[in-house]
């Protein structure tokens, strides 16, 4: 069978590379690595803004021809206006500033309503016309049912599969550096409760790169290290203390699930929404409120208390074992022919 594999991406705009981009890569990774089955995937051009390139981001999709493909299996928005007869969704997210994010977007004046109107309108009928929408989280399948569109259920496994676990140093945050979504400031601040000369490593590049290095300047425990591939990414796993996840409701979180495959527990918030389907408090980690004082707690438990952090990486690495890319693809994959 030869498969397909649509996934719009802005990376070359942004500079970054976001998770979404990391799963389009794995997905066809792993189906060349498991299966006998033919892929490609096909990264489109893509740009949300302003309205105008959003709206041609849609059509550009609808017009695609991928007839020659036997299986064709999209992403997030808008890669799902594609048609084909054998079209599946593994459903990122919508447009999400004219869904969840709505009441935050600025400027809503009578045209954004009507092409939030429009758009929205799009996105019901299109998925609705694909044979089958998996949702790789509960978070984003609520999502989905909050419009009327039925999912299944299929977790997305990590890019990368050979995980450990040896030293227990420091704490970790890998992230795309955008502090609307992401709120690393809130880590940089907790800092300041700590007296501990335990370190903040720091991942990733982004839009509040700059920001971010100016307000954690004056503490030499916080270390920005830049972009790290997923190979490099999971040598600072093995070493960490912990993995801090602390995002406005995150659709998924990989980073939650490379954590806890290396036996390291996660400190998420009570807003992240994604990564609570996994974090049990003071079992596979700690939950704490999205502020610093709180998050300066947690961590100062991990740090004081690194009998309990092995005990929680350990419950957690059983919470996620069975998230792989076999039982993935086979979810994915069966009886598409």
């Amino acid at each position: 069978m030869k498969i397909a594999i649509v996934n719009p991406s802005d990376e070359i705009e942004l500079g970054v590379k976001g998770g979404n981009q990391y799963i389009a890569e794995s997905l066809g990774k792993y189906i060349k690595k498991y299966t006998k089955h033919q892929v490609m995937v096909i990264n489109t051009p893509f740009k949300h803004y302003p309205l105008l390139s959003l709206l041609k981001s849609y059509l550009l999709h609808r017009i695609i021809d991928l007839s020659n493909f036997d299986l064709v299996i999209s992403l997030k928005f808008p890669s799902y206006m594609i048609k084909h007869h054998n079209h599946i969704c593994y459903f990122a997210h919508f447009y999400r500033q004219f869904y969840d994010l709505w009441p935050q977007y600025p400027h809503k004046n009578i045209k954004i309503r009507l092409v939030r109107m429009f758009i929205r309108y799009l996105d019901k009928r299109a998925l609705k016309k694909t044979k089958k929408i998996y949702a790789y989280s509960k978070t984003i399948q609520e999502r989905l049912q909050e419009i009327g569109i039925d999912a299944e259920l299929l977790y997305v496994a990590p890019p990368e599969e050979n995980f450990s676990c040896k030293k227990f140093d420091y704490i970790l945050s890998p992230s795309i550096l955008d502090d609307k979504r992401k709120r690393i400031s809130l880590l940089i601040k907790a800092m300041r409760h700590i007296k501990h000369d335990t370190k903040l490593i720091i991942v990733g590049t982004g839009p509040h790169e700059k920001e971010l290095k100016m307000l954690a300047k004056k503490d030499s425990r916080i270390l920005f290290v830049g972009y790290k591939t997923p190979e490099e990414l999971v040598k600072l796993y093995q070493n960490a203390l912990c993995t801090c996840i602390v995002s406005h409701k995150e659709d998924y979180g990989l980073v939650t699930i490379e954590s806890m495959k290396s036996k390291k527990p996660v400190i998420t918030c009570i807003d992240s929404q994604g990564p609570l389907e996994f974090v049990e408090d003071e079992k596979t980690g700690l939950i704490s409120k999205p502020d610093p004082e709180s998050i300066a707690r947690k961590l100062n438990y991990y740090i004081e208390n690194k009998k309990q952090a092995k005990i929680m990486g350990k419950n957690a690495y059983q919470k996620v074992k069975e998230i792989n890319w076999k039982n993935t693809l086979q979810g994915l994959l069966n009886d598409k022919k």
